[in-house]
């Protein structure tokens, strides 16, 4: 199994939580496939954007004033918590099943069973 090595377009953030990601999967002996890279890739430029907003947010206050003089919360902190959202959304989507052989403490093929829990519990099945 080739190491998957983080695109040179990153930076420090995503390039940790690419290597993180791959590091884990490949320690269970899993590889993510051309889907799962993009998202990834995705996830982790999202990371590089949320280290901007974090380092900018540091240097402002947390509320500002509003169009009408009434102290509103920083605009940054709503997209700093966007952020946050759509990288947990893109690493939910890597669905990367542990195999059937082994397991973790015990427990073969975890995404399996939520995924069965979610089809029966929520309307359409969405995971």
């Amino acid at each position: 199994m080739a190491e998957l090595k983080p695109p040179a377009e990153l930076g420090v953030a995503g390039r940790r939580l690419f290597r993180q990601v791959v590091r884990e999967a490949a320690n269970d002996g899993l590889e993510l496939d051309s889907r799962e890279q993009f998202w990834l890739l995705s996830a982790a430029k999202l990371a590089d954007q949320l280290a901007i907003l974090e380092a900018e947010m540091v240097n402002q206050p947390l509320l500002v004033r509003g169009s009408m003089g009434q102290p509103v919360p920083n605009g940054l902190l709503g997209e700093i918590r966007s952020h946050h959202h759509l990288i947990a959304q893109l690493l939910a989507r890597l669905k990367v099943d542990v195999p059937e052989a082994s397991g973790v403490l015990g427990i073969v093929g975890a995404n399996k069973a939520r995924g069965a829990a979610n089809a029966r519990w929520r309307p359409g099945g969405g995971a």
